[in-house]
C-alpha cells in the first residue's frame, strides 16, 4: 500500500509553505533541537512604574541612563536622518552587549517593550513607551585583512568601515549614504550601489552577536542556531538586538561612478528611456534614476533634478555606459573614483526630514508603470510628487546565498521609492496605488513611513513571512521588540499539531519510520513535515554515510537492538 499524496489531505501539513513531497529513507534518524529557550513572560504593564524603579537601571549597566527631563535625554534621542520624536520611559546608552542584555532583561521583567537606535535612520514611528537602547557608543571596528572580514559594533556607520578597510585595499558593501548605520541597514537586506555585482549586503554576513528577548547574548552563524541566523539576515529588528556583525569585505580600491544630470524638462523622456538602456547592462553596472525637487540639486527651481546614478566595477566602463550617455546629459560626473568617495554617487541628503515615504518593488518597468510615474514627475504635471527614485535591481541580487537568509524581493527588477511632505502624502499614496498592479512586494528597508502589518508582510514571500513569524513566536513570544517594521506573533507557533507531535517524539531521537508509527501519520506526510521542521531549525536530520551522522546512526541502531 502506498502513502497517500499529501496534497490530497485536508490539513496543510507543511510548516514553511509549499512543499508536498520529500524522499527521506525510513531509517533516517531525526533528533529534536531545543536551542532557543522561551523568554520570561513580563509580569505586568509598566504604566505605574515609578521613576526611582526605572533609575535602578543605572546600577546594572556601564553606560549612561536618562529619564525624560534629564540633561542629555533629548540629545541622545536625536536622529541623524529622521524627524521622528521618540518618547520612551527610559534611555540606556549601551557600551557593550552586557549593557544591552541588562536593559532587555530589566524591561522584560517589568513589562516594558524595547526599542533600539543607532543613527536613527530607520526611525519610522515614535517610541512612545518602554526602554530605548541607544547603541551609538558601540563603535568597535576590527578588520581582518587576511580573512577579508570586518567585525563591527552596533553603533558603527559605513564611513567608519570604509576608512578602516581602505588601507588594506578592501571595501564593504555599504549603502549609498555612508553615514547610515551598518547593522540596521544590513538586517534589512542592504542594497548597495554595487548590489547587482555582489547581491544584498546581508548575503555576506558571516556571524552575528544578538541579545534575544530572554536577555541572553547569543553568537549565531551557519553552525550555531542556524534558524536564528537565517532570520536575522533580512528579518530587520524583529528577533533581538544585534550587537555585533561579521561581514565579508571585497578587494576594491577604485570604482567608476558618478552621475548623469539632465534638464528637468526632459524628465519624462529620460524615464521612458531608462528601461531600455538598463536592459542590456551586465552585473558589473548598478544604476538608479532620481527625480527630485528636494535638496540642493534643484537650486530652488520648480522642475525636478533628473539624476541618473552610476556605479561600475571593473574594465569596460565606457562600453557599459555608452547607452546611458547617449541620452545626452547636460552634466556628466562619471569618472574613476576611490572607493572612499562612493557616497558622492547618490549624493543623498543628510539633514533630518519630516517626510512621508513609501516604497515597492516591480517585476519590470512595464509601460503602465512608466505612465504612472510620468504622471507624477513629468515637467507638465500640476501637482508633482517631491521625489521619486527608481533603482535597477536584479543581477547577483537574484541568487540566494549559502546558507540561505530571510532577505525578500529577489525576483524584482526595479525598486521605486516615493517621498513627499506629510501634507502631500495623498500624492505618494496615489502613485503607489497606481504601481501596485506591477509590484512584486516591497524591500523592508524601503517600506517607508507605513508600518501596518499587512504592508510589512509584503517585504517577504508568504512562506518566508510565516517562517519569520513562527521564529518570532519562539524567540520573542511577548513581542518585546515591537517597534518599527514589526512582525506580529501568530496566535500559535505556526506548527500544525502533527508537526508539534513529531518534535516531541524526536527527543532524543527517532527514525522516520518510528515517527510515522508513533504518530500514526502516513510516511509521506512525516517526510514532508520533517523536511520543513529541519528547514525551520527545530529538528536535525542524520543522514547515513556522512561522518558524524554515521556515528549517530550507529548509536541509534545499538539502541534499537537493545529495545528489540
Amino acid at each position: 500500500m502506498t502513502d497517500p499524496d499529501p496534497r490530497t489531505l485536508v490539513r496543510p501539513y507543511t510548516l514553511t509553505g509549499g512543499r508536498t513531497t520529500a524522499s527521506w529513507p525510513p531509517e533516517t534518524v531525526v533528533s529534536a533541537v531545543d536551542a532557543i529557550p522561551e523568554p520570561r513572560r513580563p509580569r505586568s504593564a509598566a504604566g505605574t512604574l515609578p521613576d526611582d524603579e526605572l533609575r535602578r537601571l543605572a546600577g546594572l549597566v556601564r553606560g549612561p541612563v536618562w529619564l525624560p527631563g534629564d540633561v542629555g535625554f533629548a540629545e541622545e534621542l536625536a536622529s541623524t536622518y529622521s524627524a521622528v520624536e521618540h518618547r520612551p520611559r527610559v534611555v540606556v546608552g549601551a557600551r557593550d552587549s552586557g549593557d544591552v542584555a541588562a536593559a532587555v532583561a530589566f524591561a522584560v521583567e517589568r513589562g516594558l517593550p524595547v526599542a533600539v537606535q543607532a543613527t536613527g535612520h530607520g526611525a519610522v514611528r515614535p517610541v512612545d513607551d518602554g526602554v530605548l537602547v541607544s547603541t551609538r557608543r558601540m563603535r568597535g571596528v576590527r578588520v581582518d585583512p587576511d580573512a577579508r572580514t570586518v567585525t563591527v559594533g552596533a553603533g558603527v556607520v559605513w564611513s567608519e568601515v570604509i576608512a578602516a578597510a581602505g588601507p588594506y585595499g578592501l571595501a564593504p558593501l555599504c549603502g549609498s549614504a555612508p553615514g547610515v548605520g551598518v547593522v540596521g541597514y544590513t538586517l534589512g537586506g542592504g542594497i548597495s550601489p554595487l548590489a547587482r555585482t555582489f547581491g544584498f549586503t546581508a548575503d555576506h554576513v558571516l556571524a552575528a552577536e544578538v541579545v534575544t528577548a530572554d536577555g541572553t547574548v547569543r553568537l549565531v552563524d551557519a553552525d550555531h542556531e542556524p534558524e536564528l541566523f537565517w532570520g536575522l539576515r533580512g528579518g530587520k529588528g524583529n528577533l533581538g538586538v544585534v550587537t555585533t556583525l561579521v561581514l565579508r569585505l571585497f578587494p576594491i580600491a577604485t570604482i567608476t561612478g558618478g552621475g548623469l544630470f539632465f534638464d528637468g524638462s526632459r524628465a519624462e523622456e529620460v524615464l521612458r528611456a531608462y528601461p531600455r538602456v538598463t536592459a542590456g547592462l551586465t552585473e558589473a553596472t548598478t544604476t538608479s534614476l532620481s527625480f527630485s525637487r528636494l535638496g540642493h540639486r534643484t537650486r530652488g527651481g520648480t522642475l525636478p533634478a533628473v539624476h541618473l546614478r552610476v556605479a561600475h566595477l571593473g574594465p569596460g566602463a565606457d562600453e557599459a555606459l555608452a547607452g546611458l550617455r547617449a541620452l545626452g546629459p547636460v552634466l556628466d560626473t562619471v569618472t574613476e573614483l576611490p572607493f572612499s568617495a562612493i557616497g558622492t554617487i547618490h549624493d543623498d541628503p543628510t539633514e533630518p526630514a519630516d517626510v512621508f515615504k513609501r516604497g515597492l518593488l516591480l517585476a519590470d518597468l512595464a509601460p503602465g508603470a512608466v505612465e504612472a510615474i510620468a504622471r507624477a514627475v513629468g515637467p507638465d504635471v500640476g501637482e508633482p510628487v517631491a521625489s521619486v527614485e527608481i533603482r535597477h535591481l536584479g543581477g547577483a541580487m537574484t541568487r540566494r546565498p549559502e546558507p540561505d537568509n530571510a532577505v525578500g524581493g529577489r525576483e524584482a527588477t526595479y525598486g521605486v521609492f516615493v517621498v513627499d511632505t506629510h501634507a502631500r502624502a495623498d500624492r505618494v499614496r496615489r502613485l503607489v496605488e497606481a504601481l501596485q498592479p506591477y509590484s512584486t512586494g516591497a524591500a523592508v528597508n524601503f517600506l517607508g513611513t507605513v508600518t501596518e502589518s499587512d504592508v510589512v508582510a509584503t517585504a517577504w514571500s508568504p512562506g518566508d513571512y510565516r517562517r519569520l513569524a513562527a521564529l518570532k513566536g519562539r524567540v520573542d513570544p511577548d513581542e518585546v521588540f515591537r517597534f518599527g517594521y514589526a512582525i506580529p506573533v501568530p496566535e500559535d507557533d505556526g506548527r500544525p499539531p502533527e508537526a508539534a507531535a513529531i518534535v516531541a517524539a524526536a527527543r532524543p531521537w527517532r527514525s522516520i519510520a518510528e515517527l510515522a508509527a508513533g504518530t500514526r501519520l502516513p510516511l509521506g506526510v512525516v517526510r514532508v513535515l520533517v523536511t520543513d521542521l529541519a528547514d525551520a531549525g527545530l529538528v536535525r536530520v542524520h543522514r547515513p554515510g556522512t561522518g558524524a551522522d554515521t556515528d549517530q546512526l550507529e548509536r541509534v541502531l545499538r539502541g534499537l537492538r537493545r529495545r528489540l
